[in-house]
């Protein structure tokens, strides 16, 4: 197909057909392709060249979005004694770059809520526990080690397992019999099974998918790219910077969800990798990263733990981590 040679050609890689058919079928984001052009394209400016009187006129533009950032200003969160009544003052109190992050992070939720309802109620709550902590997650650390934007990072945490998403709406029973085995059995990895039963995996599809919404490289690559081996996340080609956090997040996800052994070294081998990786340095990551998780689920609504239970469990996670890493 066209379309395969020209994201290869952008640094995407060759995306198959029946990728390019899943994505298609998926159907379209929760905000119009239009509206969510315009708001990646802010996320991809400095937080501080960002101009605000435009962003508000283009939030405005759009009812829900209006609405839907002032539900985010107006959040307990910010336990705030008078309430927000313009768009501008949430800009002020979110800042561009937040605003901008939370509204495509409500999109990303809004487009995958009735797939995800088609997940028995188990693998629901799985799914958005997964996701919430890879964001939070490769948020801090794409901040704080990375010295790359948390905000472009959140979203990619969030759309990088779309493709899950895409995938159970298409094949049913069958892919969530996949991701049952991926769970049960600590040594393989979800992307391991699907490109063994289906020739493909939830990274070419969510990145299909990201196309198919008219996201800029600049997501779209990271997002097909993070499972890649012979992708160092270094920054060769648009946004790969973006992929050693979000490999970080995920690798904490997978940990989280089973504390085999093997998870465990993934996750020590990533953070090793990592800069300003002392044990105390990721500690603190991790506890950051467990507020971030309870703050943005607060936001979207989303069924976590409450953030002391976050922050503990982070706590035995890196020290087991450390624990295997000394061992071996």
């Amino acid at each position: 197909m066209a379309a395969d040679t020209d994201c290869a050609e952008r640094g995407i890689g060759v995306i198959s057909t029946r990728a390019w058919e899943l994505a298609t079928a998926f159907g379209s984001p929760g905000v119009s392709s239009a509206v969510l052009f315009k708001l990646t394209a802010y996320l991809q400016m400095p937080p501080a060249e960002i101009p605000l009187d435009k962003l508000s006129k283009d939030i405005l533009s759009d009812s829900g979005m209006t609405a839907e950032l002032m539900r985010f200003a107006n959040s307990a969160s910010f336990g705030l004694r008078r309430k927000i009544t313009d768009i501008a003052g949430a800009l002020r109190l979110l800042g561009g770059s937040r605003a901008v992050s939370l509204l495509l992070a409500s999109g990303i939720r809004s487009a995958g809520r009735s797939s995800l309802r088609r997940l028995p109620l188990p693998l629901q709550a799985w799914y958005q526990m997964r996701t919430i902590l890879t964001a939070s997650v490769s948020s801090v650390f794409a901040e704080k080690h990375y010295k790359l934007s948390g905000d472009t990072a959140l979203v990619l945490g969030l759309l990088q397992d779309m493709g899950i998403l895409v995938l159970a709406k298409a094949l049913g029973t069958q892919y969530v019999g996949l991701i049952e085995r991926s769970r049960t059995y600590g040594m393989l990895r979800l992307q391991a099974a699907e490109r063994e039963q289906l020739q493909l995996d939830h990274a070419e599809v969510g990145a299909a998918l990201a196309r198919h919404w008219q996201l800029p490289n600049q997501l779209t690559a990271p997002i097909r790219h993070h499972h890649d081996s012979e992708e160092d996340g270094n920054g060769r080609g648009e946004g790969l910077a973006y992929v050693a956090p979000m490999r970080i997040g995920e690798a904490f996800s997978n940990l989280w969800d089973n504390r085999h052994p093997s998870r465990h070294e993934a996750l020590t081998r990533l953070l090793a990798d990592c800069p300003a990786n002392g044990s105390a340095e990721c500690q603190k990551s991790l506890e950051v990263a467990a507020s971030r998780a309870a703050e943005v689920s607060n936001m979207l609504h989303l069924p976590v733990p409450p953030e002391n239970e976050l922050i503990s469990t982070c706590q035995e996670i890196l020290a087991s981590s450390n624990t295997a890493a000394n061992a071996s």
